[in-house]
């Protein structure tokens, strides 16, 4: 029966300093989870048109702007701070700013996605909706 009892206080210790956002008791979560951006492995041709829009992040914390999926140019990354992205040829931006890059739009099926960019995606999808961007000038 102690070994019982005994079992209970550590486990009540254990949980009490695991606290979400509301507050409820739970496993600890990483205050600034750091986004996923999509980066394109291939530095071949790409589009020349403006892709514009805020950018952000979907549920799934990928770097999107608009409502697409944003694919950076290779060396593209976020920051520590989970806020500053730095895109290879642009001035750093922050998640939520409006930004104007080169590259363009594409529907990709999800058969000829990277298992990273379907990671990106809502379940179920069959069509990922992408802008990809090519290096800065």
């Amino acid at each position: 029966m102690l070994a019982a009892a005994v079992l209970v206080v550590v486990a009540v210790g254990a949980l009490s300093g695991c606290r979400d956002d509301e507050g409820a008791t739970g496993a600890a979560a990483d205050p600034s989870p750091r986004p996923t951006l999509l980066v394109n492995d291939d530095p071949g041709g790409f589009f020349e048109a403006i892709v514009s829009g805020a950018t952000g992040l979907n549920a799934q914390g990928c770097v999107t702007i608009g409502d697409r999926l944003l694919v950076a140019p290779e060396g593209s990354r976020v920051d520590d701070d989970a806020e500053t992205v730095r895109l290879t040829g642009y001035a750093p931006f922050t998640l939520g700013d409006g930004v104007e890059l080169v590259g363009g739009q594409e529907d990709l099926p999800v058969e000829d996605a990277h298992p990273e960019d379907v990671a990106c995606s809502e379940a179920g999808v069959d069509t990922l909706r992408v802008a990809v961007v090519g290096p800065g000038r």
